[in-house]
Parts: structure tokens; C-alpha cells; sequence
């Protein structure tokens, strides 16, 4: 996937077993001064979940607001009448160094901060109930404060979730910070593909509001 300013990305993904589509996508873009990452998992899988899908990116595609309450709604909107899908939307405010965080459904995400004595802070954003599409509850948005190399991995239900201790060299957290992105994601999805979904990873480094 290509970098977005700002933001470093890889995307790691496979079909159900046997599937030539997939009901996961994952999209990257810049919209003024803020990235959008995000991941939406449709219900099922095959050629009727990855149309559900793609109505969900064509709406986070076109749309020009960045706020994700509202990035949620249009892809409510986007869904209704389908078979509705997971949601995780994260918006990376570049200069205020700040992400903002809503997730419905089975998308688990993991966001991984640094500190100055060398300490990895790691964050598990709940997962609010509802199908996107179908029923939306009413959920919060967490927030976080970002530095430099805080790296944000985002899995549908096709990765096991045991993926958050991944590491090599260190402690799992510090080696979630400093692995490329596209390594990292391909490396997840190797190492942790649960082969009864589709399945998707999505790594996304916070570079600073330079680049």
C-alpha cells in the first residue's frame, strides 16, 4: 500500500480458503491533514462480503470529512440493507500528534507507544458491539498521544489474536515499533493466519508531522 505522508503503512491479506475474493479490506489516505486508516471485515466471505466491503471503502473514499464519527456514520449509511461488517477507523492528526480510534465489531487493534525512558506502552482499544449497516451503538472515541515510531496494528478475525505478543529481538512491544511495517504485516499474517476467514493485517507507523 502506498505511505501516506506522515504515516507509514503495509497490508498483509488472504481469502477464505478456497475464495478468490476477500470480505476484508484495508484502506490508507491523506485527507488534509490527518491519515485515515482503516479496515472493514464483512459478514461472511466470498463475492457478497467483498461487495459489502467495497461499499465501504467507496464511502471512506469519497468522503472529504475526517472526523471519525462521521467517517462511521457514512459508512452506516453506505451499509444499510447489506449484510453489514466490522469497522476500525483511526485517524492520525499529523501536527497534533493525536490519533483518534473507534472500532465496532471484530477488528482488533493494538497500538503500541513509546516513552522517553525506553518503556513500550501497549493499548487495547475495545472493540464496540454492533454491525455496521445494521446496528450502530453509540461509542466513544479514545484518543491517544503520539511520538515518533508508535505503530498501530489493526487484524480482522481470520488473525489470531495472540498476534499482540509478536516479537523477535526484545520484548514484543519494542519490536513492534521498530520492524518495517510491511515486514511486520507479513510476518503477522504468516505466523498467525487461523484459516477459517479471511483474513487481513494492517501496520501503521506514526513517522512525525514532517514525514
Amino acid at each position: 500500500m502506498t505511505p501516506a505522508t506522515g504515516v507509514a503503512s503495509g497490508v498483509a491479506a488472504c481469502p477464505f480458503p478456497g475464495e478468490t475474493e476477500s470480505g476484508d479490506r484495508a484502506l490508507v489516505r491523506a485527507i488534509g491533514d490527518v491519515v485515515l486508516v482503516a479496515v472493514v471485515d464483512a459478514l461472511g466471505h466470498g463475492p457478497l462480503a467483498a461487495g459489502v466491503a467495497k461499499a465501504a471503502m467507496d464511502a471512506l473514499e469519497g468522503a472529504s470529512a475526517a472526523s471519525v464519527e462521521t467517517l462511521v456514520g457514512d459508512c452506516h449509511a453506505a451499509l444499510t440493507g447489506s449484510r453489514g461488517a466490522a469497522l476500525t477507523l483511526a485517524v492520525f492528526d499529523l501536527p497534533g500528534a493525536r490519533l483518534s480510534w473507534l472500532s465496532v465489531g471484530g477488528v482488533h487493534g493494538v497500538l503500541y507507544r513509546g516513552h522517553d525512558d525506553g518503556t513500550v506502552e501497549t493499548s487495547h482499544v475495545p472493540a464496540w458491539p454492533g454491525i455496521v449497516g445494521y446496528s450502530l451503538p453509540r461509542a466513544r472515541v479514545d484518543r491517544f498521544e503520539l511520538s515518533p515510531g508508535d505503530t498501530l496494528v489493526l487484524a480482522t478475525d481470520g488473525i489470531d489474536s495472540a498476534f499482540a505478543h509478536h516479537g523477535r529481538a526484545g520484548p514484543p512491544s519494542q519490536a513492534m515499533r521498530r520492524e518495517p511495517v510491511q515486514v511486520l504485516a507479513d510476518r503477522i499474517l504468516a505466523e498467525h493466519l487461523r484459516g477459517h476467514d479471511d483474513a487481513l493485517v494492517v501496520v501503521a507507523r506514526y513517522l512525525g508531522s514532517d514525514g
